[in-house]
C-alpha cells in the first residue's frame, strides 16, 4: 500500500497517543471502538466504521463536504467514480471510507457502494461480506436489482458486490445493460459510489465516464 498503509499506521499510532492523555470516560469509549473492531469482520483500516473522530474519518468528512459543494440544483451530482493509476494504492478503502461517511451524513437516506472492480474485486473482502453474485452476473444475465443489494449493516449503506470474475469486464461495463442499471440505481438512490478499476492496467474504468 505504501504511503497509504504509512499514513494509516500514523494514524493508529495518533490514536493511541489520544488514548494516554484522554480522560476516563473517553477512554471508555475508544475501548468500545476496540472491542468493535475485534467483533467485526471489516477491514480495520476502514477507520471511518470504527473511529468517528479520528483525524482520517475527519479528511473524509472534508472529501465528501467538497464533492456535495460542487453539486448546483441544475448539475446535481448523484454519483463518483474512485480510481487509481495502478493496483495497491487504496482506492477500495478510500471509496469504503468515503460510502461510510456519506451514510451518516444526516441528509443522505441512501447511499449505494458499487463493486465495478469485477477483475480484481476487494470491496467484499474489506467489508466481511462473504462471497455473493454481483454487478457482473447482473449484467451478463440482465437480471433485476433486488437480489443484488446487500445490506451491510450499516445504516443508510447498500452494497452491490462485484460477483464472479468475467472474463468480458470491458463489455458488460459498456453494455446497454450498464447504462440503464446506471439510471435506475441513479433513481433509487441518494449517492452513488462506484469503486473502479485502475486507469492504467485496463481500459474498465474510462467506460464509467
Amino acid at each position: 500500500m505504501g504511503k497509504f498503509t504509512d499514513a494509516l499506521k500514523k494514524v493508529a499510532e495518533e490514536r493511541l497517543y489520544r488514548m494516554e492523555k484522554m480522560d476516563h470516560k473517553t477512554q471508555v469509549k475508544y475501548e468500545f471502538v476496540a472491542r468493535k473492531t475485534v467483533e467485526s469482520n471489516i477491514d480495520p483500516r476502514i477507520v471511518a466504521y470504527y473511529d468517528a473522530v479520528s483525524p482520517v474519518t475527519e479528511q473524509y468528512r472534508t472529501l465528501r463536504t467538497n464533492l456535495l459543494a460542487l453539486a448546483t440544483a441544475a448539475k446535481p451530482i448523484k454519483a463518483i467514480t474512485v480510481t487509481s493509476a495502478t493496483h495497491g494504492e487504496g482506492k477500495t478503502i478510500s471509496a469504503i471510507n468515503l460510502a461510510i461517511t456519506m451514510a451518516r451524513d444526516v441528509n443522505k437516506k441512501s447511499i449505494l457502494l458499487v463493486d465495478g472492480d469485477m477483475r480484481r474485486s476487494k470491496v467484499s473482502r474489506y467489508l466481511g461480506i462473504p462471497a455473493h453474485a454481483g454487478l457482473a452476473e447482473m449484467l451478463a444475465n440482465d437480471e433485476p436489482l433486488e437480489p443484488y443489494l446487500l445490506d451491510v449493516g450499516i445504516e443508510n449503506l447498500t452494497v452491490i458486490p462485484a460477483g464472479k470474475a468475467p472474463q468480458n469486464a470491458a463489455e458488460l461495463l459498456g453494455s446497454q445493460r450498464m447504462k440503464k442499471l446506471v439510471e435506475q440505481l441513479k433513481a433509487r438512490f441518494d449517492f452513488i459510489i462506484v469503486d473502479a478499476p485502475p486507469i492504467v492496467p485496463v481500459t474498465d474504468v474510462g467506460i464509467f465516464g
